[in-house]
Order: C-alpha cells, then structure tokens, then sequence
C-alpha cells in the first residue's frame, strides 16, 4: 500500500479499495488537549445573565406552597419567576397534563 504524508493526514493511493487501518491524524486534538481552543461558554457577554430552573424532587408530588424568599435575597439574583407568574405574562402551548390540573 503506498501512502503520501499531505497535512498531517496519510492519503491512500487510488488504487486501494478501503480506508479501513489507515491511520489519520486529528486536526483539532492538540488545541482541545492543551486548552487553545474556545468553548461558546466562554465568552459572555457583560450584560448577560445565567438562569436556573428548579423543578420538584418528589414526582407526581402535589405542590401547594412554594417560597422564593431564599431565592430572591441572594446577591445578584435578578429575578425570581414561579409558573404562575409566567402563566400571567406568556401563552404558553397547552399540553397534555393540563386535564389533571385543578
């Protein structure tokens, strides 16, 4: 089997029928490695916020009271939203468990 080095990669000849064994040099392996390369996550823009979601811990738990207190007296927390809030500001799209609420 007769190969050519071109960029990093191993070329096979054209008149081998199969790529399979032939080894091939990643590109991007040495900037992931040694920490060159950028992840979206970042770079944050300055006026940009992060969100949390908390959901219940116990399924199919019937919730009657819920308290963001703890939540809204933490620094730098922007703002706090429970469904019923969100429910007077948006039309969300109806889903099927809506037939179980009260």
């Amino acid at each position: 089997m007769s190969k050519n080095k071109q960029e990093g990669c191993e070329k096979i000849a054209s008149d081998d029928e199969s790529y399979v064994g032939a080894s091939i040099q990643r590109a991007e392996d040495r900037r992931i490695l040694t920490g060159e390369v950028g992840y979206i996550h970042d770079d944050k823009p300055a006026d940009s916020f992060e969100m949390a979601l908390v959901r219940s811990s116990q399924p199919h738990a019937r919730i009657v009271e819920i308290d963001t207190s703890s939540a809204e007296d933490h620094p730098g927390c922007q703002l706090v939203l429970t469904v019923d809030q969100f429910k007077e500001h948006c039309n969300p799209l109806p889903t099927p468990f809506e037939e179980y609420e009260e």
